[in-house]
């Protein structure tokens, strides 16, 4: 009898403790849009423009950025297509499930820039909200911002935010032909 209570409350301190690790989300498949694959290799992010705003992280520096993956490896950059990475930066980052389409731009560090949509009931006209909890430590908010009402010095890497800017006109004009 004893060795049962013994084992009772072993396994109710084993539950205890594991209840309180920190919560884990899995990863959304990659969604690619069929009409729009590519073969591009290497970094990649996503760049969604609703209601003429650009959704950004904000991070602790109160720097704005794109969603960009945090790899775990070179295998991962090497062996996964750019318009994944994009699909999982935007899901490591702000916790959106979105749907990558097609190239909008490139930068100079070799990152892939991709048209995406969310369809998760945002407008573009929502209030800065946080990141999520598996998010870096260096993001602080998801953001919707005027790309023509901030500059360079408001950009967390100052030489990609011309051709940001660029890809972001670029994405209206692509919405616009469909």
């Amino acid at each position: 009898m004893i060795n049962g209570c013994k084992l009772t409350i072993i396994l109710v301190l084993a539950l205890f403790v594991l209840s309180c690790r920190q919560q884990e989300f899995a990863q959304p498949s990659c969604r690619v849009n069929a009409n729009f694959l590519s073969t591009h290799q290497g970094p990649g992010a996503c760049v969604i423009k609703m209601n003429n705003k650009l959704l950004v992280t904000q991070l602790t520096s109160r720097l704005y950025d794109l969603p960009i993956a945090q790899l775990s490896s070179n295998n991962e950059a090497r062996f996964t297509s750019s318009q994944c990475l994009a699909h999982q930066g935007m899901w490591q980052q702000t916790g959106l499930n979105v749907e990558v389409q097609s190239v909008v731009g490139a930068q100079a560090d070799g990152t892939w820039l991709f048209g995406c949509t969310v369809s998760a009931g945002f407008d573009g006209t929502e209030a800065p909200f946080d990141a999520p909890p598996w998010s870096s430590p260096s993001v602080d908010k998801i953001a919707f911002v005027d790309p023509f009402e901030i500059d360079a010095h408001h950009w967390a890497r100052k030489r990609q935010f011309t051709i940001v800017r660029d890809a972001f006109i670029l994405r209206g004009v692509q919405a616009d032909n469909r």
